[in-house]
């Protein structure tokens, strides 16, 4: 007679045995909370946050031509003329890799492609570091196409391509500012007149202060204009046309001083902040209109040296 085998104890035991190993593997596990008087400890969670700004920004180290020599007009596009910005963001891990390129802005899908895979091949660069850690830190990275064989891509260096682009993006806001004209709340006006007072003097002083340094730009102009026409390679049209435009802001800066007067000069300086600010802007719209494609050139041998 063949003995009874009990299926049903069997499997009790194999279930148990399942259920003694879950149990161990839940509690080993490095999430696993276990709480004795309302407290809970877990490993610390690591931190994916991707931050744009950091005590230290990303460094590359590398070639910093890196971008210019994988973004160079191709020739089969010879013919087309095309000129347009390409900008893409990416993130600089912690391990200074590079992750997630995604474009911003993009005109021609051969042209974008040359700086999509240029950012995605970087080498690694040094991270962004918060409070002497390694953290995850976006960036951009723009390109100006000029449509020609032999055009630099400026500016070469992907650090001042960044600040290029957001000094377009401020001039675009500083557009739209002057198109609402708000006035300057008054006790934003009230500090920034105790403020003048406190560094640079009383009414007469800081006017005075003023029209030299106008008046001595002016008798500065004819050396300073040639000097950027050459940086420029402006002609002799275009370099009548620069100093146009900086006699018109420099003469239109003169007469606003001159009509505010000697009174109270400070008070009515900082209440016409919006009419100065415009000249400024109106000079800068100008050049940028008048050198197209070299604009970026203007930036990096002009603007950041200012």
């Amino acid at each position: 007679m063949k003995p009874t085998i009990n299926h049903s104890g069997k499997r009790q035991t194999i279930f148990m045995k399942i259920g003694i190993i879950l149990c161990y593997l839940f509690l080993t596990s490095p999430s696993f909370c276990f709480t004795t008087k309302n407290s809970c400890h877990l490993l610390p969670e690591e931190d994916t946050t991707v931050y744009e700004k950091a005590d230290r920004e990303p460094r590359f180290t590398g070639d910093r031509s890196w971008i210019s020599k994988r973004t160079m007009y191709p020739s089969h596009l010879a013919g087309k003329n095309l000129k347009g910005n390409v900008t893409v963001s990416f993130i600089i891990e912690k391990d200074g890799s590079v992750s997630n390129v995604t474009f911003l802005e993009s005109f021609y899908p051969a042209l974008d492609s040359l700086l999509f895979n240029a950012v995605k091949n970087y080498p690694k660069w040094e991270p962004a570091m918060i409070n002497g850690k390694p953290v995850r830190f976006r960036k951009t990275q723009g390109v100006w196409y000029a449509g020609k064989l032999d055009a630099v891509n400026l500016p070469l260096d992907p650090i001042i391509a960044e600040s290029f682009t957001r000094y377009l993006q401020g001039l675009n806001k500083e557009k739209e500012a002057m198109a609402s004209k708000k006035e300057i709340p008054a006790e934003e006006q009230l500090k920034k007149v105790n403020n003048l007072k406190e560094q640079l003097g009383d009414d007469a002083t800081v006017r005075e202060m003023m029209l030299t340094n106008i008046k001595k730009n002016k008798a500065n102009l004819d050396s300073i204009v040639k000097a950027q026409a050459i940086l420029l390679k402006l002609d002799a049209q275009g370099t009548n046309q620069l100093r146009e435009i900086y006699n018109q802001e420099l003469d239109g800066k003169l007469r606003l001083i001159e009509n505010l007067g000697q009174e109270q000069f400070i008070t009515k300086f900082v209440a016409a902040e919006l009419q100065f600010r415009q000249l400024e802007l109106d000079k800068i719209l100008a050049i940028k209109k008048l050198l197209d494609d070299e604009f970026r050139r203007y930036f990096e041998y002009v603007v950041l040296k200012e």
